[in-house]
Order: structure tokens, then C-alpha cells, then sequence
């Protein structure tokens, strides 16, 4: 099949200049900026945020071929798994573009940075021919209130004494997003083809099968706001309930 090429434009100063990218015209694909993750775990110790999706059985909740999903396994050894971390089209000292082809199909966002969001994640829907926007995220050390991470002295210390940099109690990862904007990357030039922005459906669960740790999404504010949602649902159905004795 004929493919066109494409050069991602740069408007913005900083960007290191995009290489042309050859495209299908008839596939389906999804644009995704990722920003850094920063003081991963060491104060100023930035490292390059990488997003994985995964092939979603909205119906059974789980991702296709796993355990609660077995029947919907890929044929031949098509993995499940789309990990975003390589060949950006544009990049930044903050932030990297990506344009990757994609099946279609039902699609969750299944981690970030080797925390997998199998608690309660976002799923989307990409449709055959499709250029999708999922916009802007960013990964960030989903700490407790009023922790800090670990300064370079202290971490020095550590490997002296117990022989590892790491922290006492590692924290995952969650992922923040938000819709693009004026004075974000643009989107690539695509010949013809415009990308449309994503729908994303909340409440996505799943197994964990990217082996770290696990999260929600959007890391403690979701849980808690997951909780006051559960609480009340439940406080409405008693009342409910007492009013229909």
C-alpha cells in the first residue's frame, strides 16, 4: 500500500528537528506528547516519560488474553502491550512527541513508567483510518502528602550504608493529563489527515501484567475521590432503601 510522508512542524523554539516519518494513509494512528518524569528518585533526577496501552475487553474487564479474558487472546504472538518510549517524532528537554501506528480496537491506558494502572485507568476507542489526539501526560512519583524526594546527599548516604540509592518505600508512578493547547507541540502535519481529540471512558480495570507496582491512574486524589464516590452511592441507596420501607 502507498504510504505518504510527513513532517512533523515545529513552531516552538527549543525542539530538536523532527525527521520525516513515513505514514499508511489508510491506518489508524494516535499522537501522544509524554512529558519527563521528574526527581524519579532522587531530587533532580529527570528521566523520560514512556506511556503503555494496552488491547482492552471492556466486557470482561481485562486486558485481551488475560486471565479473565482468555478467549480474546491475539492471534499469532501480536502482543497486547504498545509501550510509547522509542523513535519520537519531536523532542524536547521536557517533553517528546510520538506518532504510532495503531491497531483498531478498544484501548486502555495500562501504565506508565513500570507502574501498571490496573486500580482504575482510562479507556478509549480507535477507529479504522482514525488520527487521534490523546494530548498531553506526564508521569509523576505519586508521593504522600508532604514527602519530598530524596536529595542527592541523602541518597549518597544510603548507598555507603545499606549499599542502594533507592528509597526506603518506593512510591508508583501516576499519570497526569490534559488536552492540548496553544503553546504545546502542535500536532504534525499530516497531508490530508487531521487528528481529532480522544474520548476517554473512566474506571477501567484490569490485571496487572506489566510485573511493578499498581495504581490508579491519577494516584491517591482518584482513590480518595473513588472512595467519597463509593460512599455516596451507598449513602443513596440506604436512603432509598429507608424510604421504600
Amino acid at each position: 500500500m502507498r504510504s505518504v510522508s510527513i513532517m512533523c512542524a515545529l513552531l516552538l523554539a527549543g525542539p530538536a528537528l523532527a525527521k520525516t516519518k513515513e505514514i499508511d494513509p489508510q491506518a489508524a494512528y494516535i499522537v501522544i506528547d509524554i512529558e519527563n518524569l521528574d526527581d524519579f528518585m532522587i531530587k533532580g533526577t529527570d528521566q523520560p516519560g514512556t506511556v503503555t496501552l494496552g488491547r482492552y475487553d471492556p466486557a470482561k474487564q481485562d486486558i485481551r488474553g488475560g486471565e479473565v479474558s482468555p478467549d480474546t487472546v491475539l492471534p499469532g504472538k501480536q502482543s497486547p502491550h504498545l509501550v510509547i518510549d522509542r523513535r519520537p517524532a519531536v523532542k524536547s528537554k521536557a517533553v517528546r512527541q510520538y506518532v504510532v501506528e495503531i491497531q483498531p480496537d478498544t484501548w486502555v491506558v495500562e501504565g506508565a513508567n513500570g507502574t501498571a494502572f490496573s486500580l482504575g485507568s482510562m479507556q478509549f476507542e480507535v477507529k479504522p483510518g482514525e488520527v487521534l489526539d490523546l494530548g498531553i501526560v506526564k508521569p509523576a512519583v505519586d508521593r504522600v502528602v508532604g514527602e519530598a524526594p530524596k536529595s542527592m546527599g541523602s541518597a549518597m548516604l544510603g548507598a555507603m550504608f545499606f549499599g542502594s540509592t533507592k528509597p526506603k518505600n518506593e512510591r508508583p508512578v501516576r499519570l497526569d493529563w490534559r488536552a492540548r493547547t496553544t503553546g504545546d507541540l502542535p500536532l504534525p502535519a499530516l497531508e490530508g489527515r487531521t487528528a481529532v481529540p480522544v474520548t476517554f471512558t473512566p474506571g477501567a480495570k484490569f490485571g496487572n501484567y506489566l510485573g511493578g507496582l499498581v495504581n490508579r491512574i491519577g494516584g491517591r486524589a482518584q482513590r480518595v475521590s473513588d472512595l467519597s464516590a463509593e460512599q455516596n452511592a451507598s449513602i443513596a441507596g440506604a436512603s432509598e432503601e429507608a424510604v421504600s420501607q
